[in-house]
């Protein structure tokens, strides 16, 4: 039994995070298959997602067999709405459509390669699992502070060196007298950084750990006081702990496997921004960044986004683009031997929207922040190039998960022109929208098929939740749920055999 949540959970997920998600990066299994429309399927993952990573509306937010079948039959009504809109040249013609699909397409086409060159490289040493394994049951207690820069780490590093006394490196950046103290125990979800140099080997007491770089340009220096162990007792305990400790080391050579092809990749494309056109991108994209609180959206844009937290380093891309077309031809920087024109920053941000590492960032950093944000962007091409030279555009998964966006879009479009049709604001205009539905699911019923032996051991959850991912362009992970119809009754279509799926 789920306890229901008063508060609304929201779930980051890292840009390279594959471990315990439904599996966007692994072949879509079509046993799996809940319901087939024609050429179009909705797997057993589809409607967890859709159901779970999503804010359901009020009426089909329960656990009951009732909001089930209210949930199937706004994923069945949505892919009908697309069925009927994916000739719709208006929409298809759109660039900002089809930039938005791309860019979709080509985001999970990387997190691929990361799966490919970073996890699935990955070869684990039972003696770093027994000895990692050994050390996370720790809490320790800890003096530490912070220092901003490079420079100070060095001259830390130096006196640390030189023996100077903890409290004495303090005293020189912090005019307190007490050093702050906190206690750190093994968390995978906190700074990845600290927790590989507290956890990685075995420390003394007085022991100082650090400069530690936590952040960008931010250095943390730590001194074990002391410390608890937690053994972990039973069965399930150890299980826990294990695959805890497994996972975590599994993502730090994958990220390590990573960086080491991403750097091979890049050999040879240093980037060097033109000084003056950076200035005035600079100046534009503060204004927007820090003034400007309207996002200029298109016809598609605002259905696409509507409802959906965006966070503030995405405030810029839609103004953005229109901002710098008075720069198109001036030079915006040398990628070893190629030069990037600003109308080919522009062409690029057009699928990749701008990411910034940092979510709070002052007017000092924002121009040291902004070139990051480019810098990652021209990656990002490169990695995406080596994606589509392995085929990865071409993949069931990275097919089926381009399809499902696309056909969210086209049936939210198609929302839009029903419920326009009945100008007043009355609840007419959804009786109007469910009648459309409902005659669709008549029009199209023979060519239904449901998996009711799946569809029965499916079961959800109450809990309001959204998910997002972090650091990538697009960070809604799923699109939101369709509120397309409050039916509650299968009593259309025909049953999906598995016999024939195994077949095809």
């Amino acid at each position: 039994m789920h306890i229901k949540k008063l508060l609304l959970m929201v779930v980051l997920l890292t840009d390279n995070f594959m471990f315990g998600q439904p599996a966007i990066t692994n072949p879509i299994d079509y046993s799996d298959t809940l319901v087939r429309i024609y050429d179009r399927v909705i797997t057993v993952n589809d409607f967890i997602q859709r159901s779970e990573y999503t804010l359901r509306p009020r009426y089909c937010r329960g656990e009951t067999g009732n909001d089930k079948k209210i949930i199937l039959n706004s994923l069945i009504a949505e892919k009908l709405l697309a069925i009927e809109t994916q000739n719709d040249s208006l929409l298809l013609n759109n660039s900002a459509f089809q930039n938005f699909i791309k860019g979709r397409k080509e985001q999970v086409m990387r997190q691929i390669l990361f799966q490919k060159e970073g996890v699935e490289k990955v070869v684990l040493d039972k003696k770093e699992i027994s000895k990692f394994y050994s050390l996370v049951g720790r809490k320790y207690s800890v003096d530490y502070f912070s220092v901003e820069g490079e420079e100070a780490s060095k001259k830390i590093n130096d006196s640390l060196a030189n023996n100077i006394p903890f409290e004495r490196i303090f005293a020189a950046y912090y005019n307190q007298d007490s050093i702050p103290s906190k206690t750190i125990e093994w968390n995978p979800s906190d700074n990845s950084k600290v927790q590989k140099a507290i956890f990685s080997d075995s420390l003394e007491k007085d022991q100082i750990v650090g400069p530690i770089l936590t952040d960008s340009n931010y250095y943390m220096v730590i001194r074990i006081n002391g410390w608890t162990e937690r053994v972990a007792i039973t069965e399930r305990d150890i299980r826990n702990r294990l695959n805890d400790v497994t996972e975590k080391l599994t993502m730090d050579f994958a990220v390590s496997n990573y960086s080491n092809f991403v750097n091979g990749l890049m050999k040879g494309k240093n980037v060097q921004f033109d000084k003056n056109t950076f200035v005035k991108l600079t100046n534009t994209a503060v204004q927007l960044y820090f003034v400007s609180k309207e996002k200029k959206k298109d016809a598609f844009t605002e259905i696409i986004l509507k409802d959906s937290p965006q966070e503030k380093n995405e405030q810029i891309n839609f103004s953005f683009d229109e901002s710098l077309e008075k720069f198109n031809e001036e030079k915006f920087c040398t990628i070893g031997n190629e030069t990037w024109l600003v109308r080919d920053l522009r062409k690029e941000m057009n699928t990749h929207p701008l990411v910034f590492r940092k979510q709070k960032i002052s007017k000092d950093e924002f121009p040291e922040q902004l070139k990051f944000a480019f810098a990652d962007l021209i990656r990002d091409k490169y990695l995406t190039e080596a994606a589509y030279k392995n085929g990865y555009d071409t993949l069931q998964s990275v097919l089926h998960y381009t399809s499902n966006w696309k056909d969210a879009s086209l049936a939210l479009y198609k929302k839009g022109i029903i419920l326009n049709e009945i100008k007043n604001d009355s609840e007419d205009r959804y009786d109007n929208l469910y009648t459309s539905i409902n005659n669709l699911i008549k029009k199209h019923s023979d060519n239904i098929e449901i998996n009711t032996e799946l569809f029965n051991k499916i079961s959800i959850t109450g809990i309001d939740l959204f998910a997002l991912q972090t650091n990538v362009p697009y960070p809604v992970y799923v699109p939101s749920f369709p509120e397309l119809t409050n039916k509650n009754s299968l009593d259309y279509g025909k049953k999906l055999e598995m016999t024939y799926l195994n077949k095809n």
